[in-house]
């Protein structure tokens, strides 16, 4: 397995720093149909179909800080430097002041 490993501090209320983490799963769900649950304050996610299946990862939403941690199987591995980068930019958009990130989409 390869594992990608972000945090990214934020100065949000920890109710909105979990509504943006759930608004960042929906999305994810919707675009590389991956499976999704909250367990306390972390979300956990599965991707057990597609070309995406066996990756697996955890958002745990603190006070001031998310964190990300996805494994993902051997064959996306060549992709982890791409995988990072829009997970970089996905967590800056959402974190931040809400504005467009012109590096993401």
């Amino acid at each position: 397995m390869v594992t990608i490993d972000v945090s990214r501090t934020h100065a949000l209320s920890k109710t909105e720093a979990k509504r943006r983490a759930e608004d960042l799963a929906r999305h994810l769900q919707e675009t590389i149909d991956l499976d999704w649950k909250w367990d306390d304050d972390k979300i956990t996610f599965a991707a057990n179909r597609g070309l995406t299946r066996g990756a697996t990862g955890l958002v745990s939403v603190k006070e001031d800080e998310v964190h990300v941690v996805i494994e993902l199987p051997p064959h996306l591995g060549l992709f982890r430097p791409l995988i990072r980068w829009r997970i970089d930019a996905r967590l800056d958009a959402a974190l931040g002041d809400g504005a467009p990130n012109p590096y993401y989409d």
